[in-house]
């Protein structure tokens, strides 16, 4: 491996960590914008006597949900890219006569599959969805049970 290879890679690896705390940076806010949203409509369901309002947050829900998927998505194929350019990065460290050089450095990500957004879904990864899964929980029971200042 050249010298140029070797600058090459490491550029690569370097801009693939940065995209990589980006877009674990954007899912934060998403969250937490989600977060102020949700709560400022039910807030204001519950002080105004609107109950109607409750039914936005299961749509306000879902469209952050699928919005920080998207991301969620992005990040792991930078991970994976990050992975490939580390297994050559250690090859050069150790070394190795032949390193294994990724076919393609880029920072274009894919198109998603269905496929990939379930597997966003799973038990295992319960931090990302079970706080979308609870506030709508939360607002479809305040609605049932017709949570308004006035009752109280």
């Amino acid at each position: 491996m050249t010298d140029a290879q070797r600058e090459i890679v490491l550029k690569a690896w370097d801009r693939y960590q940065t995209l990589i705390a980006a877009v674990g940076d954007s899912c934060w806010k998403i969250r937490s914008v989600f977060y102020t949203v949700s709560f400022g409509l039910i807030a204001a369901a519950f002080s105004s006597n609107v109950r109607a309002l409750y039914l936005l947050v299961p749509f306000v829900a879902l469209g952050f949900c699928l919005l920080e998927a998207g991301y969620q998505q992005f990040q792991q194929q930078y991970i994976l890219k990050s992975i490939a350019i580390e297994t050559t990065i250690n090859d050069v460290l150790a070394n190795e006569a032949n390193p294994r050089f990724p076919d393609r450095i880029e920072t274009s990500p894919h198109a998603f599959t269905i496929r990939d957004f379930r597997s966003l879904f799973r038990l295992r990864r319960y931090l990302f969805w079970l706080s979308y899964l609870l506030i709508f929980l939360i607002a479809i029971l305040l609605f049932v049970f017709n949570a308004i200042k006035a009752r109280f």
